[in-house]
C-alpha cells in the first residue's frame, strides 16, 4: 500500500486498502472482537484513494462509517488517546481539502462548544495532529474574525486548521490573520507553522496581494521541503508545492505555476489537484500539448469518478476543443 500510494498506482493502492480493511472487519466479527481492532488507518488511506480517483460519494460513505463508528462505541485505551478521533479528523480533513467543498468544514469538525456533550463521540472534539503521511470554521455566524492554529490543547490543531483554511477560502474571514511566526524552529511546531503559512498565503492571495503569498509560500516549500520526502497522504493536508502552484495561478503566473506543479508531481505522483492544475497552467501557457496531456491523465485516473464534478467537465470540455497537435 505505501509502495502503491507513493508512486500514485491508484486502482492497486485501492484494493491493497480495501482487502486490508475487509479482512480485519471480518476478523473482528469472526472473533467477536472491539470495533477498535479494525484497522483504521487502512479506511483513512482508502479514502484518500478514492478522493484521488474522483470517487467522491465512496469517500463520503467511508467518512459516514468512521462517524457510526464513533457514535456507536468507545475506545479508552492509553496507548492510543483519541485512538477514533484521530482517524476521523484526518479522513474529514481529507475530504474538504481534496473535494473544495468548504462549507463542509463547518458540520465536519464542529466547534466544540456548539455541540452537545452526547455527541461529543461523533462530532471529533478533540483528535490529534499526527494527520500526515502515515497515520473549516463553525460557518458565517460563529467564524471569528481570526481562528490560531496555535491552541493550547494540541489535540484540537487540526480541526481548527481545517476550519480557518475553510473560512478563508469561502471569504467568511474578514480581517488577514496574524503573520505567522517564521522562527519557530522546533520540529514539534514547524509542521504547524507550515498550517500558518498556507492559510496567510492563501489570505492574501484571495485578497489580491499576490507578492505576499508567493512570499508565504517559498518559506512553506523550503520548510516542507527539508522535512523530508512524503510517505502516503500529505503531512498537513495539501502539498506545499500544489497549493504554491495555485496561487502563482492566481496571480497571473503560469509558467512558474507549471514549476511548482511539476515538483508536486515528482513528490506525489498522479495527484488530482497536481495533474489539473498542471493542466490549467499549461493552457494558460499556450503549451496545448502540455495541457491535452495532463487533462488526459486525469480523465484516465478519474475513469471511476462521480458523474457531474466541474473538474471532469473542465478536463473533458478542453479535449473536446483542442485542437489535435502534430
Amino acid at each position: 500500500s505505501h509502495i502503491f500510494l507513493q508512486l500514485g498506482m491508484w486502482p492497486e493502492a485501492a484494493t491493497s486498502n480495501e482487502a486490508a480493511w475487509e479482512s480485519s472487519d471480518a476478523w473482528m466479527k469472526r472473533k467477536n472482537l472491539s470495533p477498535s481492532v479494525r484497522d483504521y488507518h487502512s479506511l483513512h488511506w482508502l479514502l484518500y484513494v478514492y478522493l484521488q480517483q474522483g470517487r467522491n460519494r465512496k469517500a463520503e460513505e467511508l467518512l459516514d462509517l468512521m462517524k457510526k463508528t464513533m457514535a456507536e462505541s468507545t475506545y479508552d485505551n492509553k496507548l492510543r488517546p483519541n485512538y477514533y478521533q484521530n482517524n476521523y479528523a484526518n479522513m474529514a480533513a481529507a475530504f474538504v481539502v481534496e473535494t473544495e467543498r468548504w462549507n463542509a468544514a463547518a458540520s465536519l469538525f464542529p466547534i466544540a462548544s456548539e455541540a452537545p456533550v452526547a455527541a461529543m463521540k461523533s462530532s471529533v472534539e478533540t483528535p490529534t495532529t499526527t494527520a500526515g503521511a502515515h497515520g473549516g470554521h463553525g460557518g458565517a455566524e460563529s467564524a471569528p474574525s481570526e481562528m490560531t492554529v496555535r491552541s493550547s490543547n494540541r489535540e484540537q490543531r487540526l480541526p481548527m486548521l481545517v476550519r480557518s483554511w475553510a473560512a478563508v477560502a469561502d471569504g467568511t474571514m474578514k480581517q488577514a490573520p496574524t503573520p505567522p511566526d517564521v522562527n519557530v524552529e522546533q520540529s514539534g511546531e514547524a509542521q504547524w507553522l507550515i498550517g500558518d503559512l498556507a492559510r496567510a498565503a492563501l489570505f492574501a492571495s484571495l485578497n489580491g496581494k499576490h507578492e505576499d503569498a508567493i512570499g508565504f509560500m517559498r518559506e512553506l516549500v523550503r520548510r516542507e521541503h527539508q522535512m523530508g520526502a512524503p510517505s502516503g497522504p500529505p503531512g498537513l493536508i495539501k502539498p506545499g508545492n500544489e497549493l504554491f502552484g495555485e496561487i502563482l495561478l492566481r496571480a497571473g503566473k503560469p509558467k512558474e505555476a507549471a514549476e511548482q506543479f511539476r515538483i508536486a508531481l515528482l513528490r506525489q505522483p498522479n495527484r488530482a489537484r497536481s495533474l489539473l492544475g498542471a493542466a490549467r497552467a499549461a493552457s494558460q501557457s499556450g503549451d496545448q500539448a502540455g495541457a491535452a496531456n495532463y487533462y488526459g491523465r486525469l480523465l484516465d485516473q478519474w475513469k471511476q469518478a462521480d458523474e457531474g464534478l466541474p473538474e471532469l467537465r473542465e478536463a473533458q470540455d478542453y479535449l473536446k476543443k483542442a485542437k489535435p497537435v502534430d
